[in-house]
């Protein structure tokens, strides 16, 4: 089973961030890897939430859904990730 963990510095204020990361449906426009969404989060961000979206790296293209497994707004965010190809 793999574990990746990825990090970057964003500058801007922490109800910018958290807005962002809620809007599920706009994934596409800042994550170059999202090619489009298949399902957003119903109801926004919040624990046990899922959306599916496809995208990947060429040649490893697909389908993935998330599931938030940790959430605690304004602090952290985890999630679990099941890719079909």
């Amino acid at each position: 089973m793999f574990n990746i963990s990825v990090s970057t510095d964003i500058n801007c204020s922490v109800d910018q961030m958290w807005a962002l990361l809620d809007d599920t449906e706009n994934y596409p426009t800042w994550i170059e890897v999202t090619d489009r969404m298949l399902e957003v989060a119903e109801g926004g961000l919040k624990q046990d939430a899922e959306y599916r979206e496809y995208g990947g790296i060429a040649p490893f293209k697909g389908e993935s859904t998330w599931k938030v497994t940790e959430y605690e707004p304004q602090s952290r965010q985890s999630t679990l990730v099941t890719m079909e190809r």
